[in-house]
């Protein structure tokens, strides 16, 4: 748990490193006359969330779930697969 924790402090703090050398960079380059593409964002803010337990974790499964059951019942050809999924929460009954 504590080697989980300070891993995630880690990462934390090395990501505000690279944004601060990123936005030293673009300055940088800016003044330089160089070309800057735009920021591009991530669309997984925080990567704490992609963990088991967690809400979105939660609402990934019911949606591969919805998504694996749709096409078992109406895509011919997923008729004869069988498909394993193992989810990170506690067993359902």
């Amino acid at each position: 748990m504590n080697q989980q924790r300070s891993r995630r402090y880690r990462t934390s703090k090395d990501n505000e490193i690279a944004e601060a050398e990123e936005s030293r960079l673009r300055r940088e380059f800016e003044i330089a006359g160089k070309p800057v593409l735009p920021r591009q964002e991530s669309e997984v803010s925080d990567s704490n969330i992609i963990t088991p337990g967690t809400v979105f974790m939660h609402e990934l499964s019911k949606a591969l779930e919805s998504s694996i059951d749709q096409r078992l019942q109406n895509d011919i050809g997923w008729i004869y697969l069988i498909c394993i999924v193992i989810y990170s929460s506690p067993c359902r009954d």
